[in-house]
């Protein structure tokens, strides 16, 4: 299995992936009426690193890797995972996991937080369990299950280093400022591009580095 930066030609493999999750609307907050460019648009926000798993010539994977928050928040990294149904219990959300946060740390990132775990996931729970993850908190009735009802939301974090460390911090205050203007744009403009299909703006943050669940957020 092979980890690489998406490129516009993977839009189809993305969104064979990314349909049957949105419609079921059991793992992510997202509209399930979403249409394809919808879709594709929060996958591709301003601020989001998009990655896609391959596994010979299949797609398997995706996910996309953020600063969680603007300014005093930016050293802590945020990611969303995606696996093909076809595919899942391979192996195919941990190795991202994994790939994730050592992309992470290279990128002096130190911290990981997953902001909105459900927690009937148990699989994808379970799995950042095994990578370092701890429960922080949780969101009582957080989320509307299509089946389950109102059920709790976990965040789950891990460190990736100490915010202390000279070379993490040489490293963050170097990739701040593209990440700035990413986020910035993201957070302002996410709603309105994807409710009008926008075309996608381009990033001028982070470079994207080559690499070393089932719906895992």
């Amino acid at each position: 299995m092979i980890i690489r930066p998406a490129a516009s030609g993977d839009d189809d493999a993305l969104w064979d992936i990314l349909e049957p999750i949105i419609r079921s609307g059991e793992t992510y907050a997202l509209p399930r009426d979403w249409s394809r460019s919808q879709t594709l648009c929060f996958w591709h926000s301003p601020g989001h690193h998009v990655f896609i798993a391959e596994d010979g010539t299949s797609v398997v994977g995706t996910y996309f890797l953020s600063a969680n928050h603007l300014g005093g928040g930016s050293h802590v990294a945020n990611c969303g995972y995606a696996t093909g149904q076809q595919f899942s219990g391979r192996g195919v959300a941990s190795a991202m996991c994994v790939h994730s946060m050592e992309l992470a740390a290279s990128m002096g990132f130190t911290a990981m937080q997953f902001n909105f775990v459900v927690s009937s996931n148990a699989r994808a729970v379970a799995a950042w369990k095994r990578h370092g993850f701890v429960i922080v908190g949780t969101l009582p009735t957080a989320f509307e299950h299509p089946i389950l009802g109102f059920i709790d939301v976990y965040v789950m974090h891990r460190m990736l280093s100490s915010p202390d460390d000279s070379t993490s911090a040489r490293l963050m205050t170097k990739k701040r400022s593209g990440l700035r203007a990413d986020l910035f744009l993201g957070f302002l403009e996410i709603w309105w591009s994807c409710r009008g299909a926008a075309p996608r703006v381009r990033k001028a943050g982070l470079p994207l580095s080559p690499g070393s669940a089932s719906n895992l957020s």
